[in-house]
């Protein structure tokens, strides 16, 4: 599960009810020693959290129910905090790879750039295993469309798994800024997915089946 939450305290409650096995978080503005983090680990849940933003606080993190997540790491060419790498295994014979972003919104051409940077360098690093499942997800603030990382998606047979539902019905125009970006490994293996409003996206992954 995917969602941007703008401000994770506020909505924790409400995300451990949800049914899923990882999820990713974006707009979290939560102090790294906030007590999401010792909830989680008094569930026995692994969380990992993104790097620190230039306010101080955790913009992205991922929260793994059911398996083990690996050691994170920042994409090249983004801001500090807005995006984590790493890996997570559910079970089966492979590694899948996450990337979990949270692009500017400010709505100036270079967030649109950076939103570019965030999903080729992601593509890019899945590309050196390319049998693996891989995800590009998070809030890139334009769709896949808008954005020039499109045709590297399109050529390389990436494709947005949520398509063609908008991911907040809040908006004056619905659009689709929240993306599930999977490799052909990935979209081979999906059972199920659903899509919720409010800039929530859903993925329900088979984790006894991976």
């Amino acid at each position: 599960m995917s969602c941007n939450v703008t401000s994770l305290e506020a909505h924790w409650d409400q995300l451990v009810d949800e049914e899923w096995d990882l999820l990713l978080i974006q707009e979290a503005r939560t102090d790294p020693t906030s007590w999401v983090w010792k909830d989680c680990a008094r569930r026995g849940w692994y969380a990992l959290q993104g790097n620190p933003s230039e306010e101080g606080t955790t913009l992205v993190a991922a929260v793994s129910k059911n398996g083990e997540i690996g050691q994170g790491q920042e994409l090249e060419g983004t801001p500090p905090g807005c995006t984590q790498l790493f890996a997570w295994y559910a079970g089966g014979p492979c590694t899948w790879m996450i990337a979990n972003c949270y692009a500017p919104a400010d709505g100036s051409a270079q967030s649109k750039l950076i939103a570019s940077t965030m999903i080729k360098e992601a593509m890019a690093h899945a590309e050196t295993r390319r049998h693996a499942p891989a995800l590009v997800a998070g809030d890139f603030q334009y769709s896949l469309q808008e954005l020039p990382a499109a045709w590297a998606a399109t050529c390389s047979s990436w494709n947005d798994i949520g398509e063609p539902a908008p991911t907040s019905d809040r908006a004056i125009e619905p659009r689709r800024i929240d993306l599930m970006i999977a490799n052909e490994a990935m979209q081979s293996r999906l059972l199920s997915h659903e899509l919720r409003s409010v800039s929530y996206t859903h993925l329900t992954l088979p984790t006894k089946r991976i």
